[in-house]
């Protein structure tokens, strides 16, 4: 009985979170940060709630900011992605270190899978944790011919915030 009232308070909760907008100044450089880069852009809450999108991300995944404010990425997820690739995620992330891989297979508002290079890191702005992921797909690196990626936003979003 008590299973079905947690659940019930926690979907509130969200309801309560997604009401809340985030200001430009609540963000301040990571919100820059995201629009900045050419890459699409996810931004969590430490609780893991998505609080901003980049445009980037909204043209990959065919969702608006409005439609996802204060659900959590698992909205994208796909049964493909290994699950030890979230336990790996979580363990580096918990120690306050950057992950990236190339092993999550992702999808759109329209259920369509896509591989992608996902980087994630943790980042601490105004006494509040956020986790920034940064996405690239891997079909746009072989139409591009790009052979790596290397992602330099970890490094100015830390410059930026230090």
């Amino acid at each position: 009985a008590a299973l079905p009232e947690l659940i019930e308070l926690r979907r509130q909760g969200r309801k309560g979170r997604a009401a809340h907008t985030i200001s430009k100044e609540d963000l301040g450089p990571v919100r820059d940060m995201a629009d900045e880069v050419n890459q699409p852009v996810l931004v969590t809450d430490e609780d893991q709630m998505i609080i901003y999108v980049n445009a980037r991300w909204e043209t990959l995944f065919g969702y608006s900011l409005t439609e996802i404010f204060g659900k959590t990425p698992r909205i994208c997820q796909s049964d493909q992605t290994p699950r030890e690739v979230y336990h790996d995620m979580w363990q580096a992330l918990e120690q306050g270190k950057l992950f990236q891989t190339d092993k999550v297979i992702d999808q759109d508002k329209d259920g369509n899978a896509f591989s992608l290079i996902t980087t994630i890191f943790p980042l601490r702005h105004r006494g509040k944790l956020f986790y920034i992921q940064i996405l690239e797909t891997i079909r746009s690196l072989k139409q591009s011919g790009v052979q790596a990626v290397v992602i330099s936003a970890f490094a100015a979003a830390t410059t930026v915030l230090s």
